[in-house]
């Protein structure tokens, strides 16, 4: 990583050798790094690591501490992103955008998590075919994961969890060979 973890995901140095780790990990890696901070640590730790690496020096921390901020659940605030996509590095800029873009649709996509419930059956169809779209499909059975379907689905029939769980296995998967396709123009 960019960062080295010390005893506690709030105490972040940037002089380790494993410094780099992060930053040049092969795309498929980093989509794996940024998944399991959000489940093992949590949002706001998440914050607590990312912070610090987003006003240093060098372009490709800030760079990181975007990519990373993009897993940070949309309700922890994360208000450097906006500073980020100012940036004088365009790769900073970049990553800044898609975590600003990737907060947006998880933060629509929560909101037709929270109307499913009340909706006709058309529409919670539709809704939860949106939500899976918009968010990672790692969260969406994460129980502990803001995003997480777990109680939405306990309250619908069964064919929905049966549709979920088959559109989710799809869209994990496009994901993955997405990233491992970006690995190999590394």
């Amino acid at each position: 990583m960019c960062l080295k973890i010390n005893a506690t995901p709030q105490t972040v140095s940037g002089n380790s050798p494993y410094e780099n780790l992060y930053c040049d990990a092969p795309p498929s890696l980093r989509l794996e790094l940024r998944r399991r901070l959000r489940v093992r640590l949590g949002g706001q730790a998440m914050v607590n690591l990312v912070r610090p690496l987003t006003t240093g020096s060098s372009a490709k921390r800030r760079a990181a501490a975007a990519q990373i901020s993009g897993s940070i659940p949309p309700g922890i605030a994360a208000p450097w992103l906006v500073d980020l996509a100012c940036d004088s590095s365009p790769a900073v800029r970049k990553a800044a955008r898609a975590a600003l873009r990737d907060r947006a649709f998880e933060s629509a996509a929560m909101a037709h998590r929270d109307l499913i419930p009340a909706s006709p059956k058309p529409l919670q169809w539709a809704r939860l075919k949106k939500m899976m779209e918009l968010v990672d499909p790692y969260f969406l059975w994460v129980s502990r994961d803001p995003a997480s379907l777990e109680s939405v689905l306990d309250e619908l029939p069964h064919e929905f969890l049966v549709d979920a769980r088959k559109r989710r296995e799809r869209l994990l998967k496009e994901r993955e060979d997405i990233a491992k396709k970006a690995d190999k123009k590394c």
